[in-house]
């Protein structure tokens, strides 16, 4: 299983890519009248995969058209592969001019394992 970033319809948006995983939970704290927390945890937790890639012009743009669309893409560690959407837009930094090479950071909303 190739590590990398590719659209739903498996067209490859960059190699380049770390990944680190974590749950999210909605979660409410309240303080009781005798002073101790009380926390409540809404639903079930949401799976993130935090993001770090780098790619050419081409895959920039592809990026940024499924994040505006809402479009799933697909990140893969080399031992998982997670189905999701953008949840945060991309900053983007230009690291290579005469490449044309840009970096980000971006978290994935997993919508299922595939």
């Amino acid at each position: 299983m190739p590590v990398g970033m590719w659209t739903a319809d498996d067209t490859p948006i960059t190699p380049y890519t770390t990944t680190i995983r974590r749950l999210e939970a909605r979660q409410v704290w309240h303080t009781t009248l005798d002073g101790q927390p009380h926390v409540q945890t809404i639903g079930e937790p949401v799976e993130i995969v935090d993001v770090e890639l780098w790619t050419y012009k081409a895959g920039k743009d592809l990026l940024d058209y499924c994040q505006a669309t809402g479009t799933p893409v697909k990140v893969s560690d080399g031992a998982e592969i997670w189905v999701g959407v953008i949840a945060e837009g991309p900053a983007w930094e230009k690291v290579n001019r005469t490449l044309g090479i840009f970096r980000t950071e971006l978290s994935i909303k997993a919508l299922a394992p595939e």
